[in-house]
């Protein structure tokens, strides 16, 4: 067995599905190398995002933030756990090394995992960093203010220098030399639209909503009583993935758990608006389908600038801060979104030319 390794950091599920865009164009050019997916982003995720076998083995390959919800960083915690995973690095890829050997890795492909990069390094493999952000240049943004960071920083930095190959994509943050910049990477629609309005039961005549806040547990705190209420004098229905234990129609709300039967690109293009946390995942699915856009942004978070002008320039997008999101009047945001046009979503997607630099790489003496 031939195998590529991906080194996918776990915060949030945006890197592992932007990947997994890239395996599934990667594996229509490639059919004798296997996917060796290397993270701690729920097996899950991968099984309902790639239709060809791969083989997945858990390891925590970044520690990015930790979370307090899917909206607010711990800061403190995330010092702890940057040091702790840094300070133990051969104790925790002595087996991984193992592994790649084993599985006959030729190259390896990180999605912003220095570890990949280093690792890759040490077994004198050919490695290729994909990125729209790294941590290093995440990281300087709170570095007066936190100098316990300045250590990581400069670590980090000096691996991802390393890298023997560097794809950026769109919309990408800061400026650094790159060997490939593509358009929006998003896994493709699988489903046909009135198809999953069927299967929400959702009628002819009713307008759909996706509520959709990443990898992270967000509490939809503007889903309440009075809500609900007035939102039964509209034809609209509201689709929310949430973490709760199993689908839940309570009427006009919806609510999927996590990993549901339904594929998150599905939803985006079946729905005539998206409410979500302006994150690249749902804004790359957005604009490759056209869907109108309320995104909210998460606040003190150096890659929201980057994002939000790139959602702007869709046509059909509108912000929602974080105190609208959990306090405010998020039916005037809901009617206000209804009233964007879907747009024609001409853009073409980067996964595949991601692909097609991989299997040069991959072919080179």
């Amino acid at each position: 067995m031939t195998s590529i390794a991906f080194f996918i950091t776990p915060h949030g599920f945006g890197h592992a599905a932007r990947t997994c865009a890239i395996i599934q164009e990667l594996m229509k050019r490639l059919h004798s190398v296997t996917p060796l997916i290397l993270s701690t982003v729920p097996k899950e995720f991968f099984q309902n995002s790639i239709e060809r076998d791969f083989l997945y083995y858990p390891f925590q390959t970044d520690v990015g933030f930790v979370q307090a919800s899917a909206l607010e960083v711990d800061m403190d915690k995330s010092i702890t756990a940057l040091e702790n995973f840094y300070g133990n690095y051969e104790e925790n890829t002595k087996d991984i090394k193992d592994l790649l050997l084993k599985t006959d890795t030729k190259l390896v492909v990180s999605d912003i995992s220095p570890i990949g990069i280093q690792i890759a390094n040490e077994l004198n493999l050919t490695s290729i960093l994909i990125e729209n952000f790294t941590w290093d240049w995440i990281y300087e943004f709170y570095e007066d203010r936190v100098p316990k960071l300045r250590p990581i920083i400069n670590k980090i930095k000096k691996i991802n220098q390393t890298a023997q190959y560097r794809i950026r994509t769109i919309p990408y943050c800061g400026e650094y030399d790159c060997d490939l910049i593509v358009p929006p990477v998003s896994r493709c629609v699988r489903k046909g639209r009135d198809r999953v309005r069927e299967e929400l039961n959702i009628g002819a005549g009713e307008k759909m909503i996706l509520v959709s806040m990443g990898g992270v547990f967000e509490r939809l705190s503007f889903i309440n009583e009075s809500f609900v209420e007035e939102l039964r004098n509209y034809p609209v229905k509201l689709v929310c993935c949430t973490d709760g234990v199993g689908l839940r129609d309570c009427g006009n709300v919806i609510f999927l758990p996590k990993f549901s039967q339904f594929y998150h690109p599905d939803l985006v293009n079946a729905s005539d608006g998206v409410i979500g946390k302006l994150g690249y995942s749902t804004l790359a699915e957005v604009a490759n389908t056209g869907v109108p856009f309320a995104f909210v942004v998460r606040e003190d978070y150096p890659e929201m600038d980057c994002l939000k002008t790139f959602a702007l320039t869709l046509g059909n997008a509108l912000e929602v801060n974080l105190l609208e999101f959990r306090e405010g009047d998020m039916l005037q945001k809901v009617l206000g979104l209804l009233g964007l046009r879907r747009s024609n979503a001409d853009a073409k997607n980067g996964a595949g030319e991601c692909a097609d630099f991989i299997v040069k790489v991959l072919n080179r003496p």
